[in-house]
């Protein structure tokens, strides 16, 4: 299913902070694997700073989104729901939604473009050292994930481009063969209608006679 305008934003927004807090960061984060119990809850954001702390964030960006009943993941030091602000003020209890531990952080837009505004903060939870292993693990192999994709569509384009510039010399030596062909059965009628041979009279010239050859 394709991703929502809001929810493109709130991704950016998101990146754009772990880029200026040079953090690292990472949208749907797949946490562990299915022969330990894990492999099927996605985090749909990820970030974690040079200390190690974690901070996970879920994206909800309308009513029946955040009505769905898909699991809501908490597995950072701190998290976050981020949802858009259209959904921010339409909803007056979010106890019935969330953990009194987890903040709300609001898609707003700003003079520098969308930007994530806290509105409630979150409360630190403690991660044993088993959990933040498995979060960790899981931000590193979908990050390296996401880094062979786009060295894949970095790769791809490198061939479109080859690809067209194949087709682009394919035509040129068409029209370049097509315009010698045509130039060819000129000079040919030139010859049958004036008895001068072009070619003769262009071997000649560059020895530095001028005249032309009559046949």
């Amino acid at each position: 299913m394709a991703k929502s305008e809001n929810t493109l934003e709130i991704e950016q927004a998101l990146h754009q902070s772990c880029r200026e807090k040079r953090l690292y960061g990472c949208e749907e984060v797949t946490i562990g694997f299915p022969n330990n119990g894990h492999g099927n809850e996605i985090v749909d954001f990820m970030s974690m700073d040079s200390k190690g702390i974690i901070r996970c964030y879920e994206i909800k960006v309308s009513l029946a989104d955040l009505r769905s009943g898909a699991q809501l993941s908490w597995y950072g030091h701190y998290n976050y729901l981020a949802v858009a602000e259209e959904l921010y003020k339409a909803v007056e209890d979010w106890s019935a939604h969330i953990p009194d531990f987890v903040g709300i952080s609001v898609l707003e837009k700003t003079w520098h473009g969308p930007a994530l505004v806290n509105k409630r903060k979150p409360v630190k939870k403690k991660l044993g050292p088993e959990e933040q292993m498995l979060v960790k693990e899981s931000l590193i192999r979908t990050l390296t994930w996401k880094m062979w994709k786009y060295q894949d569509a970095a790769d791809m384009e490198k061939i479109r481009k080859l690809q067209k510039d194949v087709r682009d010399w394919k035509k040129r030596y068409t029209r370049e063969y097509q315009e010698r062909l045509e130039l060819h059965r000129a000079v040919q009628m030139y010859r049958r209608l004036t008895g001068i041979d072009i070619e003769d009279y262009v071997d000649v010239h560059k020895k530095g006679d001028s005249a032309c050859l009559i046949k």
